[in-house]
């Protein structure tokens, strides 16, 4: 799960609040590409359990194991060149999902993303 847009309440939501998940979307998709751990571990929530799968690994739970992946797929490059395509942004209350295709070259993986406002 990783932390969308910081607002509080749960309010009616709006293009800036659609705006501001597909930017939260990017940061997640930069911070690949650049190889930012940092970047990337800003973005996970860590007040709710996450999870996360990795096209073709099992489910990874809780933070801690969850970061650990991402430390090792983000130390270790080459990392694949990866685009998001297609985003549609579904809101409800403090909770987004962005669903979406992932451009590897010529391959396309359907993707969805789950934000949660901390």
């Amino acid at each position: 799960m990783i932390k969308g847009p910081q607002k509080g309440g749960q309010g009616v939501s709006t293009a800036a609040d659609s705006d501001e998940l597909l930017a939260a979307n990017a940061a997640f998709y930069h911070a690949f590409a650049s190889g930012d751990y940092t970047a990337m571990d800003a973005l996970w929530a860590t007040s709710v359990p996450v999870f996360c799968i990795h096209p073709g690994w099992p489910p990874v739970h809780g933070r801690d194991k969850v970061m650990q992946t991402w430390e090792g797929i983000l130390k270790t490059p080459p990392r694949p060149a990866i685009r998001a395509l297609e985003e549609e942004v579904m809101i409800n209350g403090t909770t987004a999902l962005v669903v979406c295709f992932e451009a590897i070259g010529d391959i396309y993986l359907a993707a969805s993303n789950f934000f949660v406002r901390e």
